[in-house]
Parts: structure tokens; C-alpha cells; sequence
């Protein structure tokens, strides 16, 4: 989405008044609008609290696995007029610009399915919110990174969401929480889960199996065919410790719901629903190598 649009926003007195080369909206996404009024005023208030500054640099390092690092909002120079804050980065400007194209296009899906929110599921929202900067903050302290300035923002402990969030203005949070929120009930909704006590366990009736309990015997295989040769020994009645004995690694998966398992693992729900006991799965591929499960106890 980058070729859309590659902004340098002067951010003199809060925001700047918009040049007459600057056009009326930064992006149009399906018809509809993110005017260059809402992308300055959202620089605007991130400029204002290097707190939220440091959780998105900290969520990007920790969501690419420590491959990137977010650009700086500012250091592009200082603007025309004593006192002007500095100018945002344009490389910073043009990805947050992708951020509020990608929120368009899930407000804009929720409209065509007709998703609306709830009032206690704005509140869920914020709680999530908040969540999840205090999950962010705390995991990168224990990384390299953690007394580095610009993921810590030189605090003894980590940052908590509640800190964070009360460092930008209300309306912008408020825009936030209300992403969340729509982003989960569009989920929910796509999923054909719902939201309410009654759908929930509609989902649940239809789907009982999912949430078997169930135990697992793990071996992992550097190669697919090794995988393949190993499901076929398993259900042909061979010892699973005999199988794994050429595996490169072995071991048991504690027992838990069907569906937890195959997310930890990246794998289709479907792909261990059919197990019977004593069965293996078919391989499941896991960073590089070959994941094979011989069910050994199952619980509705």
C-alpha cells in the first residue's frame, strides 16, 4: 500500500495548516476517505506521547521477531518558525498512513456485513487495549532491547497500558478502542462464532468436538517424507517410542482442547478432529521441520 501516498507532515503548533501542494485527503479506500485532517491530527498526538511512541516501536521489534524496528516519528529538521516542532518522518508518516488504510478496509468490510458494537463491547475493547500494551511492554523488558530508550522510554518498569494510553488524547483512543472492537465482532461474525450467550454456545453445540480434551505423543522430522513414513508406521500398529526413535526430537503434549492444540501448531482444526486413538496425523509443518501426533487419550 506504500505506492499510495509518501507524506512529509509539518507539525508547527500541533498541526500544521496543510500546504496548498498537500492534497484534501491522504488516501481513499473504497470511496471512502482518510482526510489529510484526521492523518495529522493522529501524527499529531503520537508526536505528543513518546510513551505510545515506545510501544509501537516495541510492538513492531517484537512482532517481526526482532527483524525491524519502526521508523523515528521525527528528525526530518525543525519547522520554518522558532518554537515548530519538528517534522514527522515521512517514512514513519507513510507507514502509519498503511496502518489507517488496513482499519479503513475492516470498518469498511464490517459495514457490507452490516457489524455493529456495543457499548460493553467497547469496554471489552479498551480492557483488550490496555492488555495488550502491558503484554508488549513487559515482554520486550526481557528482551536485548529492554533499557534501550526508545522501546523502554527510560522507565525502571515497564509501561503500562493505563500509562500509555492516558498520554494521548481521549478522541484518539477512543478511535482506537473503537478498531478493536469492531476488528472482534467482524471476526466473530466471519467465523460464524457471535458474540452473545446464546450464539456462543450455538457455536459450541455445532462444533462440540473441537473442544474435546485430548493427549498427544509429538515427533518432529527434519523432512516431509520422514513425517509421512513415520504417520504410516504409527497407524499400521507400530510403538509410537519405536517410530520416534528417529526422530530428531520427541516428547508428549500436555492434555488440553483439540482447537488449542492445532493453533499452537498453526494446523487446521479439521486436521485432528478425525483422530481416533492410537492414529496419527498427517504432518503438520512447523518452521521448517515436520510435526507427527499419535492421539493417546480423548475426552469429551
Amino acid at each position: 500500500m506504500k505506492w499510495l501516498l509518501v507524506l512529509l507532515i509539518l507539525l508547527g503548533g500541533g498541526v500544521a495548516a496543510a500546504a496548498l501542494t498537500v492534497p484534501t485527503n491522504a488516501a481513499v479506500v473504497n470511496g471512502s476517505a482518510i482526510s489529510q485532517q484526521t492523518l495529522n491530527s493522529d501524527i499529531s498526538a503520537i508526536v505528543g506521547s513518546p510513551d505510545y511512541q515506545c510501544y509501537l516501536t516495541s510492538e513492531d521489534y517484537l512482532s517481526s521477531n526482532g527483524n525491524q524496528v519502526l521508523p523515528p516519528i521525527t528528525g526530518a529538521g525543525q519547522g520554518q518558525n522558532v518554537g515548530d516542532n519538528p517534522t514527522a518522518n515521512s517514512a514513519f508518516v507513510a507507514t502509519y498512513l498503511d496502518t489507517e488504510i488496513g482499519h479503513e478496509l475492516v470498518l469498511y468490510l464490517a459495514t457490507t456485513h452490516h457489524v455493529t458494537v456495543t457499548p460493553e463491547q467497547l469496554t471489552e475493547a479498551r480492557a483488550n487495549l490496555v492488555n495488550q500494551i502491558d503484554g508488549v511492554m513487559s515482554q520486550v523488558s526481557q528482551t536485548a532491547q529492554g533499557q534501550n530508550p526508545r522501546f523502554s522510554c527510560g522507565s525502571p518498569s515497564p509501561l503500562t497500558g493505563q500509562v500509555v494510553l492516558a498520554s494521548l488524547p481521549a478522541s484518539f483512543v477512543d478511535a482506537q478502542v473503537q478498531f478493536v472492537a469492531t476488528a472482534s465482532a467482524l471476526q466473530e461474525d466471519l467465523a460464524g462464532v457471535g458474540s452473545s450467550e446464546g450464539q456462543l454456545e450455538g457455536y459450541y453445540e455445532r462444533h462440540r468436538a473441537q473442544f474435546d480434551t485430548a493427549c498427544f505423543n509429538a515427533a518432529e522430522y527434519s523432512s516431509e517424507s520422514a513425517a509421512k513414513q513415520a504417520q504410516a508406521s504409527i497407524d499400521f500398529g507400530t510403538p509410537f517410542a519405536q517410530v520416534a526413535s528417529s526422530a530428531t526430537q520427541s516428547g508428549t503434549i500436555p492434555c488440553t482442547e483439540l482447537v488449542a492444540v492445532a493453533g499452537e501448531l498453526g494446523a487446521a482444526v479439521s486436521t485432528l478432529q478425525g483422530l481416533a486413538v492410537g492414529k496419527a496425523s498427517a504432518p503438520i509443518s512447523v518452521s521448517g521441520n515436520y510435526v507427527v501426533l499419535e492421539l493417546s487419550k480423548r475426552t469429551p
